[in-house]
């Protein structure tokens, strides 16, 4: 047996780890919940970093971890052996409008989510932001565990019927979502008094880890054997060992010895050890909560990075992602305007053009496919309309240009938000959320790309006069006498009204075809061919078929309608 299986064996058998995130609202009781729970803190837990001592709030990702066996007798004997073996990591996450990019970097590890809610205040704006994060991060398919907290802060007399009340306003709530069928609530107080700091203070505790327990599926979604890939969250020296990063295994395994690279700075380190919850470890796999250290690497300027197999992740400034927009969010969402698009923990400025294609080319490579079909500019992602779906019946895409490179991992997802809105407003942030299909081959912005993606722009014009034969007319105020009419040379147009278009059979699309008289099909609509120019006023000469241009007569509109490739490197190249 190889190294990597040996390790990846030896560190799923030791226990199986579950990554829960605690998001909720500011102040609704997260870390006080976190620290009930806890039987072993990292050194990343309970709001040690000084500015959320200072502040009483978290600013941070905190870590802790629940491992059931070690949890106090009298706890474990009314839980029984659900959770025999199991090690629930504590994700807790900040609840404050302004760490948005800080939850999304949470969300993205987790396997479970628990949303808590203070109980006499119901649902907020960052819970339903922490709710909108876990749809897209894990898309509802996690298990999710409402608690209702600080009970005890509820008249004794009208508690149970206001518990009932608030427990069925977050069912409608949830009803709406894509947790509709995969969640569960509980009730408890983690700091009865806002005194209690240990399992036995917390009421409900029980409660909460017999439905977690419960909740998780016999296995979980795991990828051993993929590159290894590590998100790292707090960096730190030891003196005399080294540097150390903490982080979750997002896939792959690692072993003492192996070497990894720190992405975003392009070095390549060696670990030298590792451990998990302050307990030495060989290894690491898919899921893991894992410290790793490593020597010569000043973690001064280090933070949240990612630590991967050298050579897996590359950076970019552009990338394509398929992408659905948020029902939730309010306001409009232009191809050319920019967003804050969180991929990993890293949050860029990028400019996003969208465009779409048919869903029934679902299932073709994006930069693959023949482009037999059309990639269309979208202005804009519309707002659904009733119950209709944004887009039905397209697949939409997004093209992002990031103002700096960032690592990014293959298929990785990512969320864009407004985050320059008001942290205080009551609307949702989150524009728009995708997963990354391609990444462009170059990091320069100059260098074109890969695409077809057409615009269909249209210009009008006036038949002037018919020629002499009958079958040539001077259309005059369809172009400026400035414009270089030579790339519309050839192009069809039609006189009269309809929806038809058309083409010579070799353009983009057509659903008209001239028949032999001029005519669209028979519906009426006259078709000529744009032949030459007419002086140097941007008159052109339009050539009609024998007798179809009688059909539309003097004075009648014209109408050109063609398509721009908006990333063709040559401007003047156009379709019909």
């Amino acid at each position: 047996t190889s190294h990597p299986e040996r390790a990846r064996a030896s560190a799923m058998a030791e226990v199986r780890n579950v990554n829960v995130g605690i998001l909720g609202h500011v102040d609704s009781g997260k870390t006080s919940l976190a620290r009930a729970l806890s039987t072993v803190v990292s050194t990343a837990g309970f709001d040690k970093h000084p500015q959320s001592q200072q502040r009483g709030i978290t600013l941070d990702l905190g870590f802790s971890a629940l491992r059931v066996d070690e949890a106090p007798s009298q706890l474990r004997e009314k839980i029984g052996s659900l959770a025999s073996g199991t090690q629930f990591t504590l994700v807790d996450c900040p609840g404050h409008a302004s760490l948005i990019r800080t939850i999304i970097g949470g969300a993205q590890i987790i396997d479970a989510m628990m949303l808590v809610i203070d109980v006499t205040k119901g649902i907020e704006v960052q819970t339903a932001e922490c709710l909108v994060i876990g749809e897209i991060i894990k898309g509802g398919t996690c298990p999710l565990l409402v608690v209702m907290n600080k009970v005890d802060l509820l008249p004794p007399a009208s508690r149970a019927d206001a518990v009932e009340k608030m427990r069925k306003k977050v069912g409608l709530t949830l009803k709406k979502t894509k947790f509709a069928d995969n969640f569960k609530t509980v009730v408890a107080s983690a700091a009865p008094g806002g005194q209690g700091d240990t399992v036995q203070d917390a009421e409900g505790i029980e409660d909460i880890i017999r439905e977690l327990c419960a909740m998780m599926p016999p296995t979980l979604t795991r990828y051993p054997n993929a590159p290894f890939v590590c998100l790292v969250d707090h960096c730190f020296a030891v003196k005399g060992q080294g540097t150390v990063l903490t982080g979750t295994v997002l896939q792959g395994t690692l072993a003492v010895g192996d070497t990894v690279e720190i992405v975003e700075i392009g070095e390549q380190r060696k670990v030298k050890g590792m451990q998990m919850f302050k307990r030495p470890v060989q290894c690491a796999t898919h899921g893991d909560r894992v410290a790793l250290c490593v020597t010569q690497l000043d973690p001064t300027d280090l933070e949240r990075v990612l630590v991967a197999k050298p050579g897996h992740i590359p950076k970019t400034k552009r990338l394509v992602a398929e992408v659905e927009r948020v029902r939730f969010y309010k306001s409009a969402i232009e191809s050319y305007k920019k967003f804050h698009v969180s991929l990993g923990h890293s949050t860029v400025l990028a400019e996003a053009i969208f465009f779409s294609r048919p869903c029934s080319r679902a299932t073709v490579p994006l930069l693959e496919d023949d482009f037999s079909f059309e990639l269309s500019l979208e202005e804009s992602m519309k707002p659904p309309t009733g119950q209709e779906a944004c887009g039905a019946g397209k697949q939409f895409f997004a093209l992002l240009t990031f103002d700096e490179a960032i690592p990014c991992p293959p298929s990785a997802q990512l969320i864009a938000s407004r985050l320059d809105s008001t942290s205080h407003s009551n609307s949702c942030r989150i524009a728009f959320a995708g997963q990354v299909v391609d990444l462009l081959p170059s990091n320069e912005a100059c260098t074109p790309v890969p695409l077809k993606v057409f615009k269909s722009k249209e210009k009008k014009g006036i038949v002037e006069r018919i020629e002499g034969d009958g079958e040539t007319a001077i259309v005059k105020g369809m172009f400026k006498k400035e414009t270089d009419i030579s790339a519309f040379l050839g192009m069809f147009v039609k006189v009269g009204g309809g929806e038809d278009t058309y083409s010579d059979g070799g353009g983009v699309s057509g659903s008209g075809d001239f028949d032999g008289n001029g005519d669209f099909d028979g519906s009426g609509i006259v078709g000529g061919k744009i032949v030459s120019t007419f002086g140097k006023s941007g008159k052109v000469k339009v050539h009609f078929p024998k007798q179809g241009i009688s059909k539309g007569g003097s004075s009648k509109e014209v109408t050109l309608v063609f398509k721009k490739n908006v990333f063709g490197k040559d401007k003047k190249e156009l379709f019909q």
